[in-house]
């Protein structure tokens, strides 16, 4: 009997906050914060091979012209090559890092050597994102710099 009334309280208990949930979704409050989790989007946010950062969208947003979005996508084609080459060396990092795990004796330098090479691979990314967007930037008008400074500031309250 106890048992029984611990699986009902514990139903409707899951059924009165999914409405919660579902009546913020419905009403869109708080949306984009419902499916932010520490720094990620949950899986199927955005339509398939489109993130947050779209492109699409951002030239909707920033009502790109024809030539525009030409330069940009040439910028992005640009350093493609450069961010899968990082992108391979990062997932190879982590490789190392868990085959390290399945030594029977580690040395601390051997940890310090794959930690060393993994900032240096994230600085690399940081520097290549940032010499792509000012690029990028260099392509915008004094109007559309202004909106896409705007719109970076407003993402950012999400990642505070």
């Amino acid at each position: 009997m106890k048992q029984t009334i611990a699986v009902v309280l514990a139903t409707v208990m899951l059924a009165g906050g999914s409405g919660l949930v579902l009546a913020d979704y419905e009403r869109g409050e708080g949306y984009h914060k419902m499916q932010y989790r520490d720094g990620h989007h949950g899986f199927g946010h955005h339509d398939y091979k489109r993130g947050c950062g779209s492109f699409e969208r951002m030239a909707d947003e920033l009502n790109l012209t024809d030539d525009q979005v030409k330069k940009m996508r040439a910028i992005k084609d640009k350093y493609r090559p450069q961010k899968q080459a990082l992108a391979d060396k990062a997932r190879d990092n982590r490789k190392a890092l868990r085959a390290l795990m399945d030594k029977d004796s580690v040395k601390d330098s051997e940890i310090r050597k794959l930690a060393d090479a993994r900032g240096k691979i994230k600085a690399d990314v940081i520097f290549l994102k940032k010499k792509m967007k000012l690029e990028m930037r260099d392509v915008l008008t004094t109007e559309q710099r202004a909106k896409w400074k705007e719109l970076r500031e407003s993402r950012r309250q999400y990642r505070s």
